[in-house]
């Protein structure tokens, strides 16, 4: 049977996914937190993060930010192709997966905010609630990452539509015939 492409995730998109993926790996589980380097792995994390904020915004492809993600009809269609376990390859995020685009960002910018703010005003330094914040923070965007990860395997293995190739290649494929 022969296959045909989508263009799905733009090389932008898919730059920021895997920069944000490593950066936050980096500071999360490698550096030492209120470290030089770990400040400078902050800020360019919150760098992809306004870059694809303003990407979302402007953006006319699958990455725009749109509210209609969040509709009724978006959810009930996510949920007829599960059951069908047929993801349509023309598709962006489903709700779900807008839910979690947003969290993850919240979090970036909650953990970029907090940093900041504990290392470079002296109102907030050494302040143990900021510290607290930050580290729940911190530890919460794993925890969405490890959902995050699992959730994209379900739905390509529930949906028959390998969503990590098109977070790789920017396509999926389609099977004609």
């Amino acid at each position: 049977m022969p296959e045909q492409r989508v263009y799905v995730w733009s090389l932008l998109v898919r730059v920021i996914h895997w920069a944000l993926v490593i950066l936050f790996a980096f500071n999360y589980f490698i550096l030492s937190p209120g470290g030089e380097i770990h400040e400078w792995v902050g800020y360019t994390a919150v760098s992809c993060v306004l870059v694809r904020c303003w990407y979302g915004l402007t953006s006319r492809g699958f990455a725009r930010f749109s509210r209609r993600a969040f509709s009724k009809t978006a959810f009930q269609s996510h949920f007829s192709h599960l059951k069908q376990r047929s993801i349509p390859a023309r598709t962006g995020h489903n709700p779900f997966g807008w839910m979690m685009v947003y969290a993850v960002l919240a979090a970036f910018i909650t953990l970029a905010t907090t940093g900041f703010l504990l290392e470079e005003t002296d109102y907030f330094f050494g302040s143990s609630e900021l510290e607290l914040v930050h580290s729940v923070t911190a530890d919460t965007l794993f925890v969405l990452a490890c959902i995050h990860i699992a959730a994209v395997i379900l739905t390509s293995i529930v949906g028959r539509r390998n969503l990590i190739r098109a977070m790789i290649t920017g396509y999926r494929r389609i099977k004609n015939g």
